[in-house]
């Protein structure tokens, strides 16, 4: 149920409905003003875009798109001519003078390379106000942006909503934003609008009618994402937040907004984890904006806050989870992008995800198991004063030092400042007799450069388990510990707490790891007349999973470089692998219609097999990539039909005691 502070009402047939709320972001001295009209037809594609400019902070221009028109341009009342292209009016000319002008164009049909720009059945996109809008300096400005569509669509701007008519044709809205021209966004579509009220904020989902039914559950999730952080972190820091389907397969976060494909949006997890990410965007990204240029910490602050305590609520083994996926793609991360973590941007800033996301989380779970929940709540909250500001690492620091009274360089320069993670290991864990019971000494080392690391010990007993800690900050490190029962087993960081580079055999092989290696390809023949057939297959399939990967004959894979795949027909890759493993094959090697799994040679060499009944069942094979957590994963008529985890069988951080 909805909680008594939200309540639902439709927003088929609202006429003006005001928003008391105003924008976040503090106008300065000289703002420009720019009071923009956009009609859309989405039959034709044809969008029009009619702006008046005002007290123009700069020169004025604008960098036509290739597929607008310029349809006026004017200075008062005066009409200029044949302007040059791009468009630059100094300031001198525009002060204090309106300036209007006016583009037209037909939306591309699909999105170019930026994805920036398109109108497809199911919506159509402008995401930020380049080339299509002018621009008068670099800063904020202030837009009133009104929509007008055909009444069997809606259109919705990042900003504050202010009030919508809908007339016996069209349907017109009235948005307000103020920020950098970059972050304006418009969409349009066949939408169904719903709307609910927390308190006095604003709730919409913004969906087409098949996926209506879905509404209420969105609505009632928002909230309670909302309520939990504002009770976490602070007061939400905009006057509402809308789901908007999209017609593309992206997942976007904009202030107060979430733009998200119509592809996914019945799918539990997307009301889950990935809503909750989105909506926390609004503290970190949104209201305490990220100085890019020192750092993304938002995007590890968000996972930790979102995701990880959703999964922390689902149970500890869900918790568990997450930190082991962590630490796997960061183990499994190629040099080339394993950079330092003050130096992630974003994740299409060359493919560092893992850094930006995974590492820059497990930081916020050291920093908060070192300083404890109270400290660790309390410096968010400090940190939350910087609402309305852009903030750097340094400020997320100060933050923390205040709230625990603690000088933390030490902890951040360790983490952000150097690239990859440390590396344990378990030298020698001996035991001796003591008056009153057992002495259990652990001697761990770690690499170069040694890190200052708190580092949980699990010791298993006669009486049961118990965990200790030992305190590293050499490359070896010796404890002692006194025991009431005989140790059976001691276990370096179990629940996987530390970052640290993961050793071979702790966790077992997953596909990711052989996708992402130095990888050689085979592609086996099939014997029957649909040889061609399953060659072009294979070939498509490792052009997709293995773009960068060197293609080898079968006869030469034995002796090449990195991690071994094999593309080919069931009863192709099932031989080949006979041939070069005395083990028996695992049962998922002729489970469903097609699979992909990872195994480990003798020497240590990872392998990963991909086979298929039939040359559709292997071209269909490209979704195993979303899998490449699981050591193995089964397809039937192109749907997954199962997925697998290897046991771990030996673990270099254990150590028993007969």
């Amino acid at each position: 149920m909805i909680s008594t502070r939200v309540r639902l009402c439709s927003a088929l047939f609202v006429i003006v409905i005001i928003s008391a709320v105003a924008s976040i972001k503090p106008a300065s001295a000289q703002v420009s003003h720019h009071d923009v009209t956009v009609t859309f037809d989405p039959e034709t594609r044809q969008i029009t875009v009619s702006d008046v400019v005002t007290n123009a902070s700069d020169a004025i221009s604008l960098d036509r798109l290739n597929w607008l028109e310029l349809v006026e341009l004017r200075i008062d009342d005066q009409l200029i001519g044949q302007p040059t292209d791009p468009i630059t009016l100094p300031q001198s000319e525009v002060a204090n003078r309106p300036v209007h002008i006016k583009v037209r164009g037909r939306l591309p049909k699909q999105p170019g390379a930026s994805d920036r720009f398109a109108a497809l059945p199911t919506g159509a996109f402008l995401f930020g106000a380049r080339g299509w809008l002018p621009t008068a300096g670099k800063g904020s400005a202030i837009y009133r942006v009104t929509v007008e569509v055909p009444r069997s669509h809606r259109g919705v701007v990042t900003g504050t909503f202010k009030s919508e008519q809908l007339a016996p044709e069209t349907y017109r809205a009235q948005f307000h934003f103020e920020g950098n021209g970059d972050d304006l966004a418009i969409f349009f579509g066949p939408y169904v609008v719903n709307e609910a009220f927390l308190g006095d904020i604003r709730l919409r989902t913004y969906f087409p009618q098949e996926h209506v039914d879905q509404a209420g559950a969105y609505l009632e999730a928002v909230a309670r994402y909302i309520t939990r952080y504002e009770v976490q972190i602070g007061d939400y820091p905009f006057d509402g937040f809308s789901v908007v389907s999209a017609p593309i397969p992206v997942g976007y976060a904009l202030d107060g907004m979430t733009y998200v494909s119509e592809r996914i949006l019945a799918h539990p997890y997307m009301r889950g984890r990935s809503l909750a990410h989105e909506i926390l965007h609004g503290w970190w990204g949104g209201g305490v904006r990220i100085d890019y240029e020192r750092g993304n910490w938002g995007e590890g602050l968000t996972t930790y806050l979102a995701d990880y305590a959703l999964a922390e609520d689902q149970s500890a083994e869900a918790a568990f989870e997450m930190r082991r996926e962590w630490l796997r793609n960061l183990s499994t991360l190629p040099n080339a992008i394993n950079v330092r973590a003050r130096d992630f941007r974003s994740p299409s800033h060359g493919g560092r995800r893992a850094v930006g996301y995974d590492k820059v989380a497990l930081i916020f779970h050291m920093l908060r198991r070192e300083l404890g929940d109270a400290a660790f709540t309390a410096g968010l909250r400090g940190f939350w004063e910087k609402s309305g500001q852009t903030a750097s690492w340094i400020d997320l620091r100060a933050a923390f030092e205040k709230a625990s009274r603690r000088d933390l360089d030490w902890f951040f320069t360790q983490w952000l400042d150097r690239p990859g993670l440390p590396s344990l290991a378990l030298k020698d864990a001996t035991i001796t007799l003591a008056a009153d019971g057992y002495a259990l000494t652990v001697v761990m080392t770690q690499s170069a450069p040694t890190y200052r690391l708190t580092v949980p010990i699990a010791i298993e007993t006669t009486n049961g388990m118990t965990t200790r800690e030992i305190q590293l900050d050499d490359r070896e490190t010796q404890a002692t510990f006194a025991l009431e029962t005989r140790p059976l087993a001691v276990q370096i960081d179990p629940e996987l707490h530390v970052a640290r580079q993961l050793p071979r055999g702790e966790v077992p092989p997953a596909i990711r790891e052989a996708l992402r290696a130095n990888s050689t390809i085979t592609i086996l023949s099939a014997n029957n007349g649909e040889r061609s057939s399953y060659v072009e297959a294979a070939q498509a399939l490792a052009a997709k999973l293995v773009p960068k990967a060197t293609l080898t004959s079968p006869e030469k894979l034995e002796a090449a470089e990195g991690a071994a795949v094999v593309i080919g027909t069931t009863a192709a890759v099932a031989a080949f692998r006979a041939s070069h493993f005395e083990t028996s094959p695992p049962a998922v090697a002729t489970d469903g219609r097609a699979r992909g799994w990872v195994e480990r040679d003798p020497r240590d060499r990872l392998w990963l097999f991909i086979s298929a009944d039939s040359p559709v069942d292997l071209s269909r094979l490209a979704a195993v990539r979303y899998y490449g957590r699981f050591s193995h994963a089964v397809f039937s008529e192109g749907r997954r039909a199962a997925t697998g985890t290897w046991p771990v069988t030996t673990n270099p951080l254990r150590q028993t005691f007969d």
